[in-house]
């Protein structure tokens, strides 16, 4: 007999398609239940294994049904085709009645199970009742997440593994960990250092004080070549173990997934949504599968703000493991921008960050992407529903309020980023300082001096570092009492060598405050300073910028159109050798523009816009629109600079453009709007906008004297140039002419006043 004959004649090819076809539609409906409603891990896998049994029974069935061909008798017993023909069906344990029947209540008998074992997880009936469902915690309640002891010879495991799982205990629906915040606080209330390790003795210290029911606990050892990673939930005030779990990893490629399956199998113990748990991630999606770039990442969240060029390193160390790590990319721009290194860079790892976006959970994606349009595109509009979407989530998350509030300061609404900043502070006080910079800043942007100082003066916080004086030059110099800002600007100065970036950061700033006051050949001589200290240590394209800004100065405030000092800083500069992500292309358009030439400024404009990445003219399309107003007003057509600055204008707190604007309207004989916006642009306060204050404020303050005088406003005439005189009272020899004359003047309106 033929085997596979006998198989082909009794269509055992057709049943087994069939049944596989069937069994595939069986997994569909269970995958679309587990999406739709959220099914226990050994749901599909029982499934699995029940189409797997019924195979055999089948195929067996169907041989047994076909039953063997009858030989024909005439001839010589020989099955022939036309003598064969269908058996008689059979009885027995094999026919097609049981095998359906005993399939459908083994599925049947699945989801009964299954219905059962939900309806017990929900109410806290027996084993699979959840800790939240049984009233052990609370939905939502806050559990505090202590250091993981470490039993291995790596000191950073287990900083990486209490990171990790953070991250994956952070995407909970059931429990809220304790954020940084929260810790900060209670270790101050204990009277201890807010930088006190969260060992294990101290989170069940905090977890007792602060009315938390329950400290998640861990270990991390080795197993011969591979680690085991223990769990614990425990009860704080009597240390009873409320759930715990153990996984193993053969070595440390496994590590992020056993890390991974510790946390699912936490969540769902305590009452995760089954659905919520499903949609998760894997950890080695949701933050890198390179664990070499999570060490990196951990140890930079963990080092101090003041610690910021560290910080920088580590992230830029972690991209370079793992290039597709959207958080660390994310955490790169943030340290890049919050301390105004390389914009360009942060322009592009932001633009990374978001573009590895896809595979991150829910609440990474809506930072990721709030943080991309705040920063990186200039839309906080568009920024604003992640933020809340993230706010919704978890109230208490100190950093998202901030960044809320920074997406209504660029909207111009300061009532709201002022209420947002300070419900920030109070969720947590003690691990940024950003928020109470943004603070100062915003309050000195309204004008309000103290309580921008009172911003500042939080700041004391932050020992050792140069913050609050920093920031008390910020505020005093952006409300025009240039003179005090100084004394707190080099108290700032001091105790900084060796700190190299805050060193030449601190030298900008007093090279501002003193050219404000017309002390020129000293500004521009700590701004060479601060350049040499910049490309001592790396920074080529801050120090160019800062040249470029010294060069500007001495040829503008000098009425100079000669830009041969300028041409002689970029020969001598490595700006054809500079990625274009960060080529200073439009500070030099800009100071060519300042000097008169409308050509050299339009030619580096379009060299920009043709070579520099989209995102990056999407961030600069304010100053770009600027620049087109400088050209125009050059090239002798003030109404299209007029268009150009409005729309320059239209981002809030913008001053340069609304000096632009008076100019532009002034150039067009239009002295009414002229001086409208001279008004404006002189009664702004400004946190110590260099550029504008420093290149306009003096020019600003005669021409509108000039034209209240022309308006017959003869008191607001003087009001202008006494203040001119008084700024620039200590002012370089070379400009006291311009003192003198305005001090001339200024007795003529009075003597005319009477």
């Amino acid at each position: 007999m033929n085997v596979f004959q006998e198989i082909h004649d009794r269509s055992l090819w057709q049943v087994f398609g069939l049944y596989l076809a069937s069994s595939w539609v069986v997994l569909q409906v269970v995958d679309t239940l587990d999406s739709v409603i959220g099914l226990p891990g050994w749901v599909p896998q029982a499934a699995i294994i029940l189409l797997l049994l019924g195979l055999p029974i089948v195929m067996v069935t169907a041989f047994v049904q076909r039953g063997w061909r009858r030989s024909d008798p005439g001839k010589g017993g020989e099955a022939t085709a036309a003598s064969s023909g269908p058996a008689e069906p059979r009885g027995g344990l094999f026919t097609w009645r049981n095998a359906l029947l005993g399939g459908l209540g083994a599925f049947a008998l699945l989801g009964v199970g299954t219905a059962l074992w939900i309806g017990m997880r929900v109410t806290g009936i027996g084993p699979a009742g959840t800790l939240v469902a049984k009233g052990v915690l609370e939905e939502r309640g806050v559990v505090v997440l202590a250091d993981f002891d470490n039993s291995t010879d790596d000191p950073t495991l287990s900083d990486v593994v209490t990171e990790a799982l953070r991250v994956d205990l952070s995407q909970s629906e059931a429990l809220v960990l304790a954020d940084p915040g929260f810790i900060g606080a209670a270790l101050g209330r204990m009277e201890r250092d807010p930088e006190t390790p969260l060992e294990e003795g101290v989170a069940f210290e905090i977890a007792r004080r602060e009315g938390v029911r329950a400290v998640v606990t861990g270990d991390v050892a080795r197993a011969g070549a591979g680690y085991v990673l223990s769990a614990s939930l425990v009860a704080p005030e009597d240390g009873g173990i409320l759930l715990s779990h153990r996984e193993g990893a053969r070595d440390e490629t496994e590590l992020l997934d056993a890390i991974d399956a510790l946390s699912r199998h936490m969540r769902e113990r305590v009452g995760d949504p089954l659905k919520s748990i499903a949609d998760t991630p894997p950890l080695a999606q949701v933050t890198t599968s390179n664990l070499d770039a999570l060490r990196k990442y951990t140890e930079s969240l963990r080092l101090p703000e003041a610690e910021f060029q560290r910080r920088i390193a580590l992230m830029e160390d972690a991209v370079a493991a793992d290039s597709t790590f959207a958080m660390a990319w994310s955490a790169l721009a943030t340290q890049l921008s919050n301390y105004g290194v390389e914009p360009g860079r942060a322009l592009e790892a932001r633009a990374r960050s978001f573009q590895y976006r896809e595979n991150l959970p829910t609440r990474e994606l809506n930072f990721v992407s709030a943080m991309y349009y705040l920063s990186g595109t200039n839309q906080p509009r568009q920024a604003i529903p992640y933020l809340e979407a993230i706010i919704e989530q978890d109230p208490a998350a100190s950093g998202p309020i901030n960044n809320l509030g920074e997406a209504y300061r660029k909207l111009g609404d300061l009532d709201r980023a002022i209420e947002l900043y300070e419900r920030s502070i109070a969720v947590d006080s003690s691990t940024s300082a950003i928020p109470f910079i943004n603070l100062a800043q915003v309050h000195t942007t309204r004008g309000d001096r103290e309580a921008a100082l009172e911003a500042a003066d939080y700041l004391e916080t932050y020992a050792g570092s140069p913050f609050p004086d920093w920031h008390r030059a910020m505020a005093l110099g952006g409300t025009g009492d240039y003179r005090a800002a100084e004394v707190a600007a080099r108290r700032a100065l001091e105790g900084l060598e060796g700190r190299s970036f805050l060193l030449a950061q601190g030298m900008q700033w007093l090279g501002a405050l003193a050219a404000i006051q017309g002390r020129l050949e000293e500004g521009v001589e700590y701004w060479r300073r601060t350049a040499d200290i910049q490309e001592e240590n790396g920074s080529d394209v801050e120090a160019l910028r800062n040249r470029i800004f010294a060069e500007l100065l001495l040829g503008s405030a000098y009425r100079s159109d000669d830009v041969s000092a300028l041409d002689a800083v970029i020969e001598a500069s490595p700006l054809g050798e500079m990625d274009p992500v960060v080529r200073p292309l439009l500070d030099l358009a800009g100071a060519y523009a300042l000097l008169g030439r409308a050509d050299r400024a339009r030619e580096l404009l379009e060299e920009f816009e043709a070579t520099t990445p989209e995102l990056h003219q999407q961030y600069e399309r304010f100053y770009r629109s600027r620049l087109r107003g400088e050209i125009a007003l050059l090239e002798g057509q003030p109404l299209e600079a007029v268009e150009k600055f409005r729309l320059a204008a239209s981002r809030p707190q913008n001053l340069h453009p609304m000096a632009g604007l008076a100019r532009a309207f002034d150039a067009a004989g239009q002295a009414d709007s002229a001086l409208v916006h001279y008004r404006r642009f002189l009664e702004a306060p400004h946190w110590l906008s260099i550029v504008p204050h420093v290149r306009f404020l003096p020019d600003a303050l005669q021409r509108a004297a000039e034209l209240e005088y022309e308006a017959g406003n003869l008191r607001e005439a003087a009001a202008h140039l006494a203040r001119f005189v008084e700024l620039w009272e200590d002012a370089d020899e070379a400009l006291q002419p311009r003192v003198l004359a305005a001090q001339a003047r200024l007795q003529e309106i009075v003597d005319e006043i009477g």
